[in-house]
């Protein structure tokens, strides 16, 4: 898993990006910010279709700076002809309960933890000046490994709303109906329910490669806004050499087996004939076992739209 933590995670997790990043970035924002050049982009979006409809199938991120939403304006037509958008989570209609995060009594990382890892913990969050371990540490575990996972986006200044709050911000603001493909429960267990174990590794792993992972998290932006599939899915590719049984358990059940759900979604959409515009993780769309890889070995007609 390694470095891939920090880019996995941010591509894919739709809700924990707005509890971590949003809750706690304002004190966090570099004052002085480089300018960016202004340009208009198409991201990676397919069209799926069977005989008799078709669907449009966006790969998003999660964060972002301000060219995040300078589209091309073929995506917003796509979006506005569409009749139903279609989402991980609607994070702007949940519920979020933060004492879901608070550890239980007894099972704070200062009884899980060992005493050589709270000392490099609370080191490397005093360099980066944030929340100090004796704030981080009432948190779940699996709170505090997400949680340091997002704080190159912090660094990076990719803050901004990503793709998936900009088209619900306007499907909510237009009435158009939102479809969850997901529930705040099952985000909940992705996040939170694993072993001890499982969660102090990759803390370990995420502190060990925070500065390799930012940099390659900066090049994955980048490329995304230049909508470079082949660079894209090269820097997605996970290692295949897992330590654990529960790291091949953690991939499958954050990546693979959502991706089967969500090509089952899009074949009922395409069955009911229903104009969907959908928006996935990137990571969920892309590369081989992607929804896309899923589809193409069905009959199913599908194209990427160029910009």
């Amino acid at each position: 898993m390694k470095k891939k933590i920090i880019i996995t995670t941010s591509i894919i997790i739709t809700l924990i990006s707005s509890i971590l990043i949003f809750n706690y970035s304002k004190e966090y924002i570099k004052k002085n910010k480089e300018p960016k050049e202004e340009l208009e982009y198409m991201p990676i979006t397919y069209e799926i279709c069977d005989k008799n409809s078709c669907i449009n199938l966006l790969g998003s991120i999660h964060i972002g700076d301000e060219r995040i939403t300078k589209f091309n304006k073929k995506l917003i037509e796509l979006y506005n002809k569409s009749e139903y958008l279609a989402v991980e989570l609607d994070i702007q209609n949940t519920n979020m309960d933060l004492e879901t995060f608070i550890a239980k009594p007894n099972e704070t990382i200062e009884e899980i933890i060992p005493e050589d890892l709270k000392i490099k913990l609370s080191t490397f969050l005093e360099n980066k000046g944030l929340l100090k371990y004796e704030q981080l540490k009432y948190f779940k575990i699996g709170y505090i490994s997400n949680y340091l996972s997002l704080l190159p986006s912090m660094e990076l200044n990719l803050i901004n709303s990503g793709v998936d709050e900009y088209f619900l911000t306007l499907a909510h603001n237009e009435e158009k109906p939102i479809i969850e493909l997901e529930t705040y429960e099952e985000q909940m267990s992705l996040l939170l329910d694993y072993s001890n174990e499982f969660f102090i590794n990759q803390i370990n792993e995420t502190i060990d490669n925070y500065e390799e992972g930012k940099k390659e998290l900066k090049l994955l932006y980048e490329e995304y806004l230049k909508a470079n599939k082949t660079k894209l899915e090269e820097l997605l590719k996970e290692e295949e050499n897992f330590n654990t049984e529960e790291e091949r358990d953690y991939q499958n059940k954050l990546l693979y087996d959502r991706n089967q759900k969500m090509a089952i979604k899009i074949e009922e959409f395409l069955e009911k004939d229903e104009d969907v515009f959908m928006i996935v993780g990137l990571a969920h769309v892309i590369g081989e076992k992607g929804i896309i890889d899923l589809l193409e070995e069905k009959d199913y007609k599908i194209r990427i739209i160029e910009q």
